[in-house]
């Protein structure tokens, strides 16, 4: 009793926060009625996050995304962190490897400090400077 109550009460804080105050402070209307779509899957993706991790990762993660594209959301991804920790407590043991290769990846592939140059008070890459 206490999970389902806890899922539910994260769902209500998320949307909450991250949906409904912008929603309704900055939104036209039509704009606020679709984005009371995502909103509504974030907040199902949320409550049933243990009954199917997979799915309610995928749901969490593009209804988040859509709001975005569709300013009706401010969430960074909470609710697809949400649902995606049962599903990374299920298969721990056999993504380690994957996500040790991924993280990799992003660390080789993001600029290191040596490639950075101060432009105008701004940190770019030494390929950007040139086309500035």
């Amino acid at each position: 009793m206490v999970r389902p109550l806890t899922d539910a009460v994260a769902a209500v804080a998320v949307v909450g926060m991250f949906w409904v105050l912008p929603t309704v402070s900055a939104a036209p209307w039509p704009r606020m009625v679709a984005g009371s779509v995502p909103a509504a899957v974030t907040a199902g993706a949320m409550i049933f996050r243990r009954r199917l991790p997979f799915a309610t990762t995928i749901a969490a993660g593009v209804a988040t995304f859509m709001g975005g594209v569709l300013r009706v959301c401010q969430d960074p991804m909470l609710a697809a962190a949400w649902c995606l920790y049962p599903l990374a407590v299920e298969r721990a043991r056999r993504t380690r490897l994957v996500v040790a290769v991924l993280a990799g990846v992003f660390a080789a592939r993001c600029p290191r400090p040596s490639r950075l140059r101060r432009v105008d008070g701004r940190l770019l890459e030494r390929r950007s400077i040139m086309a500035h």
